[in-house]
């Protein structure tokens, strides 16, 4: 919900354990007019925070550009793109 302002939906999400790590995965839908900047800050900062709360875990996300526009404002970061 963090960043649901910036994308448009998110599926396909799985997660399985390998030993001691977790790998989780999932498809993030953005508006296809989201500059790949903003949309690479948005990954990494999803990214980030699912890391921090599952460590040692390993994030892959898909992107997926679409016609519809996010709930904010279209392709951009609440925050401008600024990490924290």
């Amino acid at each position: 919900e963090r960043y649901s302002a910036n994308y448009i939906e998110f599926h396909r999400l799985r997660t399985r354990k390998a030993g001691s790590e977790r790998h989780i995965d999932l498809h993030l839908v953005v508006p296809g007019e989201s500059h790949i900047d903003r949309v690479h800050d948005l990954c990494e900062l999803i990214e980030r925070d699912i890391e921090e709360r599952f460590p040692r875990s390993q994030v892959l996300i898909h992107v997926e550009p679409s016609s519809r526009l996010a709930p904010g404002q279209p392709g951009s970061l609440r925050d401008g793109g600024k990490h924290e």
